[in-house]
């Protein structure tokens, strides 16, 4: 199928740091032959060769977009455990890039940007931006697409860049056959899996493909081994970056996806991918970077059939053991350091260009899981 579709799989040599950047070149060259197109892979490989962009003291600020800042400041009249919109816009990020800058940070990870489901569900309205509903609109409530291109081109303007959420694996809730029709451009039942909600998260199959969620609400997942699928995000992907001047992509739920999906996606993108691989193991997180597929098409590498998945994933690893070494005076840092030794010998470019965090719009911040005033000092 990959074959079929005109992107070829990526070969990535080894497993040693330094074997990304020539991958990246390689696919910037493939994807030129095959699609004419330089502008935007020029300038991802310019930045990949510039130092800085990917240097140990890179950090990116996330801003859930809705929740961030209103334009022209002020204070939003929101009860955030109500789960509703509460009018954060890229505008109201743009009045804040003095603040953000002034931080240290080098890029903006915003979420996602499509157009979401509307209304109230089960679990509140879509203001985090992760239920899609037609993935070819923005989500009016952030602001228009001049906004986002105003956000981008502010940020180019600081030397920063901008990094956005996509979500791949599901859309939105789907409990009717009005729900599937509502979608964009996957209207109809065929271009989902079929209903079964995730039970058993060390079944791969369960995880790529049942369905997140519970009976209150299940996200419909999206069937990324149908062809005409795979060919419908491989140019959604490419014109979004392109439109929007996007810099790099973090994708979302990304082990819930099957690897061989991500190589052309990726490399369609022309940008810096990181994913969302939410596990504790190293060795499973390495295969989201280089990996093994089983495909006949790896034959065309017989003599290295590893291939480039994703750039980087957020090293969940770390995580798992730096906030247990950081909530007390007495935390395990000889388990965080073995960790940290493990990701530097698995993941493909060890830890350089992967996602290093203390928290996120997932898990809760360090400081409010802090009661030792050891550890928090007097302010807490």
């Amino acid at each position: 199928m990959l074959r079929e579709v005109g992107f070829p799989l990526l070969p990535c040599p080894s497993r040693a740091p330094w074997c990304w950047l020539p991958v990246s070149q390689r696919a910037l060259s493939q994807l030129q032959s095959l699609t004419g197109k330089t502008g935007q892979f020029t300038r991802y490989v310019s930045r990949l060769l510039s130092p800085g962009w990917f240097s140990v003291c890179d950090s990116s600020f996330q801003v859930l977009t809705d929740r961030f800042a209103l334009e022209g400041g002020g204070t939003a009249e929101c009860i955030t455990d109500d789960r509703k919109y509460c009018g954060g816009t890229y505008r109201g990020i743009i009045d804040k890039l003095d603040y953000i800058q002034h931080l240290g940070f080098d890029a903006v990870w915003i979420s996602p940007i499509v157009a979401n489901v509307e209304g109230f569900t089960a679990y509140g309205e879509a203001y985090h931006g992760y239920w899609a509903q037609d993935i070819y609109q923005l989500n009016p409530h952030f602001g228009s697409a001049d906004d986002l291109v105003t956000l981008s081109d502010a940020l180019h303007a600081r030397d920063m860049y901008l990094m956005v959420d996509v979500v791949v694996n599901h859309f939105g809730p789907a409990d009717s056959p009005a729900s599937y029709a509502s979608f964009k451009p996957f209207n109809h039942p065929r271009y989902f899996h079929p209903r079964c909600l995730i039970t058993d998260y060390d079944n791969q199959t369960d995880v790529e493909q049942c369905w997140l969620g519970d009976d209150k609400l299940a996200l419909a997942d999206v069937d990324t081994e149908n062809p005409r699928v795979f060919k419908m995000y491989i140019h959604w992907i490419e014109t979004l970056v392109e439109r929007y001047k996007i810099d790099g992509l973090r994708i979302d739920t990304a082990k819930h996806v099957r690897k061989d999906f991500w190589p052309a996606f990726a490399a369609a993108s022309g940008v810096y991918t990181i994913g969302e691989v939410y596990h504790g193991d190293t060795a499973y997180m390495a295969d989201y970077t280089c990996s093994y597929l089983s495909l006949s098409i790896t034959t065309q590498f017989a003599s290295n059939p590893f291939v480039d998945v994703l750039d980087g994933v957020l090293d969940y690893p770390t995580w798992y053991q730096a906030v247990p070494a950081f909530q007390t005076s007495t935390g395990n840092f000889s388990a965080l350091a073995e960790v940290v030794l493990k990701a530097q010998r698995t993941y493909k470019t060890g830890l350089f260009g992967t996602g290093a965090f203390t928290e996120n719009q997932d898990q809760p911040r360090l400081a409010s899981s802090i009661s030792d005033t050891v550890v928090s000092g007097p302010c807490g």
